[in-house]
């Protein structure tokens, strides 16, 4: 009886430490290797749908549609594909790619940052195309721009 609890208690043992192991390698291999950040998807689900800003020209409906925004303006109409990172500190990224097809500037490539206050409001800041990421939202003359984007009640 002695020698089936000893053995007992080895298997059992063993197989704990096996456990222990594989779930450390395991672990340690996930941070080594990071798959792609599953927040900057749920981020951009939160984006889905139309938006609305309102600026000194007017107002501006702002429609996400997957990982493409288009943007009617009082003076310009916009298409754009949106890549976000959501990991990126201490602002949020994104970048925006006007499509060949867009009405204005196709081909053109914008830097910006975003931050959601709420489910129903969005601030978007992007630099023009060819300068940096801002740094902050705030607006400076010819070089970013902020908007702050509401949703309507249903």
């Amino acid at each position: 009886m002695l020698i089936v609890h000893h053995f007992r208690h080895r298997v059992g043992s063993l197989m704990l430490v096996t456990f222990v192991c594989a779930t450390l390698a395991t672990s340690n291999h996930a941070t080594r290797a990071q798959p792609p950040d599953p927040n900057s998807n749920d981020q951009l689900i939160a984006m889905q749908g139309v938006w609305y800003s309102t600026d000194s020209s007017g107002e501006t409906r702002w429609t996400f549609k997957g990982n493409l925004l288009e943007v009617d303006s009082p003076t310009r109409d916009y298409k754009f594909r949106i890549t976000l990172d959501a990991q990126a500190k201490p602002h949020k990224h994104f970048d925006f790619e006007a499509l060949e097809d867009s009405p204005n500037s196709p081909g053109a490539k914008s830097l910006g940052i975003y931050k959601f206050d709420g489910p129903q409001k969005l601030f978007i800041c992007f630099a023009v195309p060819g300068a940096s990421r801002p740094k902050a939202f705030a607006n400076e003359m010819f070089e970013t721009f902020v908007f702050e984007l509401s949703r309507r009640p249903d």
